[in-house]
């Protein structure tokens, strides 16, 4: 006969301060040491898009096209408006054109090192 499967894995009471029982990881503190810590990460690691490094990446390149609407709407190369919503952290909104060379001048795709690697190619 298949088995059952509820809503309700088990009618027995969850531990004091868990909501789930003992049988199902309510005595679970997780890994101890350091090798059972980086086996748990390595564990739970299955593509690396949501490490440290690309989360911060990521975070950069939105704000940097946030900063690119900016400039654009800030010399006119766009009719329509600033694009509304939440906006990335550490965003600071270009008002002026002066602020829209600071930002050119502060890019890293302008920079002497990205010019370089592109006179490489």
């Amino acid at each position: 006969m298949p088995t059952v499967y509820r809503k309700v894995k088990t009618k027995r009471l969850a531990l004091k301060g868990m909501a789930v029982c003992n049988f199902h990881g309510g005595r679970s503190t997780g890994p101890k040491t350091e090798a059972g810590k980086a086996r748990q990460r390595a564990a739970v690691l299955k593509t690396g898009d949501y490490t440290k490094e690309v989360m911060e990446e990521k975070a950069r390149s939105v704000q940097v096209l946030a900063g690119l609407g900016d400039a654009m709407y800030v010399l006119n190369m766009i009719t329509m408006s600033r694009t509304r919503g939440r906006k990335p952290k550490g965003y600071v909104p270009l008002i002026a054109v002066e602020d829209v060379a600071k930002f050119a001048l502060d890019n890293p795709l302008h920079s002497s090192r990205a010019s370089a690697e592109h006179q490489e190619k």
